[in-house]
């Protein structure tokens, strides 16, 4: 056993090392005293994964850890085969509208995690000298490149790309170093090269047009976002909390905006490093530079910079998509951070107390943490199967966590009283608002004949997505209701004339219905006249 410990390698504290700690307890220090809401214990489980996934690469030796690379190629590849099934009908996708998403519910993120592990792949087929070898490494990326196109996913593409460019570049191939000698000398080569990037980011940018604009449109609001918390943000997951608020407030002074098709409720901001800028503010955005900083711009081996290609594939996807959302490509970060193997070393202490310390009171925390949440969790199943004897302890410990409140509501609303079930969706919506909850509370005050309440949920709806034409309806119908005929008919008319994203049922309906109040009214004056 004395043996086993012993060629054990316990991490050497790097500079880098001592920087992400800092930067993991800022993002604790956020989550606890900046962020209004209660932390859930889903974040803190998350949090400490990382924190234990990136102690645990630190800890590999080096064969360990190109078999943790060689490991991720593998799942890259059962990733490709899965989405080429998908793309031939053999196997259903698990999305809706997407035939492609692999084991994903999205085809972007599925083209983020093949971006990376094709290029994990090109670098293992680079570095490998055994024939057979070789060849399951080619055969590898050529099926994650087939399948990373059939995502469809411009995010993916770009940074397979740019990572691959990165990749090939440091590596020493005789082709490749009399290319880059060429390039360097040559100012025509150089200029070719800026503008094939130009039109391949327009055609990128034009091939799906709408959700570019989207994005742009939200990374606007992000940025207003910012303005007003720009040191320490808005708190660390509060994102979705407070994007409708500043999307309404923007379509209350840019009523005739163009930017109406685009609004909608948006989980996340398409953009890891404004999420970090509108949650945790300019000292979480610091942190990141100065761990970049750290990783890059030192000088390193042949190896090391080939390997910052993994990390760079990562960082390039994270600017269009969210993959901090999703638990294959969160963990895929530390391990790829982790990978780099970093020189400057300014502790050299295999097996020292503090180091012991600190990695047994991640342990410790990461063992309460998942069972306190496992527990957590063991009870609300418990609690799905008998609604009527969920206790308000619980709903407190659940409701800050959008998913557990969205299946808490859908479970039980309508089971409760009526009284009961409108003050639940009520907190539902201050927590989380959204147009659709909106109206429907809206409906709720309504009913209750509470019609200036019922108005400014409507109006907030309207404003949080102009484009939408139920609040607009609910609306119309509530002026109707108060006899408030100028409006209605003003109302009215607006939503006949609204261009609708896609045409569907439920706004053949209300436009149908609209049409047929507003004509009858329109005779009973004539008549009256």
């Amino acid at each position: 056993m004395g043996l086993a410990i012993r060629n054990k390698r316990f991490p050497e504290i790097s500079m880098v090392d001592i920087i992400i700690a800092c930067y993991a307890g800022y993002i604790l220090f956020n989550s606890f005293f900046i962020r209004p809401l209660p932390v859930t214990n889903l974040f803190l489980l998350k949090f400490l994964s990382v924190c234990l996934i990136y102690i645990s690469i630190r800890m590999m030796t080096d064969k360990q850890q190109r078999t943790g690379s060689l490991s991720i190629a593998i799942i890259g590849t059962l990733e490709a085969v899965l989405v080429i099934l998908q793309n031939y009908g053999w196997v259903e996708s698990e999305h809706l509208l997407f035939n492609c998403t692999g084991s994903f519910f999205n085809p972007s993120l599925a083209g983020g995690f093949l971006a990376c592990s094709f290029c994990i792949s090109v670098y293992l087929l680079i570095i490998t000298r055994i024939c057979f070898k070789k060849i399951c490494l080619f055969i590898s990326g050529v099926l994650q490149i087939n399948a990373l196109v059939l995502t469809h996913s411009r995010a993916g593409w770009i940074a397979a790309i740019i990572g691959l460019c990165y990749l090939l570049w440091h590596t020493d191939s005789i082709v490749i170093q009399r290319s880059k000698a060429f390039i360097k000398k040559s100012l025509i080569v150089q200029c070719i090269i800026i503008g094939i990037a130009i039109i391949a980011a327009i055609s990128a940018y034009q091939y799906k047009k709408a959700s570019a604009d989207g994005r742009l449109f939200i990374w606007g609001i992000c940025l207003d976002m910012s303005k007003d918390k720009l040191i320490t943000g808005h708190g660390t997951g509060m994102f979705r909390e407070k994007f409708p608020n500043y999307q309404a407030a923007f379509f209350m002074q840019n009523p005739d905006s163009d930017n109406v098709d685009y609004a909608g409720n948006p989980l996340y901001p398409f953009n890891e490093y404004l999420s970090v800028l509108v949650t945790q503010g300019l000292i979480g955005v610091a942190f990141l530079i100065l761990i970049v900083n750290s990783l890059s711009f030192h000088s390193s081996s042949k190896g090391v910079r080939q390997q910052r290609a993994f990390l760079l594939t990562w960082g390039i996807f994270a600017c269009f998509s969210y993959p901090m959302a999703h638990y294959r490509l969160m963990i895929l970060l530390p391990f790829l951070i982790a990978l780099l193997p970093i020189k400057s070393r300014i502790l050299r202490n295999h097996l020292g107390l503090w180091t012991k310390i600190i990695i047994l009171g991640v342990i410790i925390s990461g063992i309460y943490v998942g069972i306190s949440g496992i527990l957590t969790y063991s009870k609300l199943e418990k609690a799905y199967n008998k609604h009527e004897r969920i206790s308000q302890e619980l709903y407190n410990d659940i409701k800050y966590d959008l998913t557990l409140l969205n299946h808490y509501y859908n479970s039980i609303a309508n089971k409760l009283p009526a009284c009961e079930e409108f003050y639940l969706l009520k907190e539902y919506v201050e927590l989380y608002p959204s147009s659709y909850g909106l109206c429907e509370l809206g409906r709720r005050y309504k009913s209750r004949k509470l019609f200036s309440r019922a108005k400014e949920c409507f109006i907030f709806a309207y404003h949080i997505n102009p484009s939408l034409i139920v609040p607009q309806y609910e609306l119309f119908l509530l002026y109707r209701e108060e006899k408030n005929m100028n409006q209605m008919v003003a109302i009215g008319e607006r939503i006949l004339h609204q261009p609708v994203k896609q045409e569907n049922t439920i706004s053949i309906k209300i436009k149908t219905e609209v049409r047929k109040i507003l004509r009858d009214h329109l005779t009973k004056n004539m008549v009256t006249k």
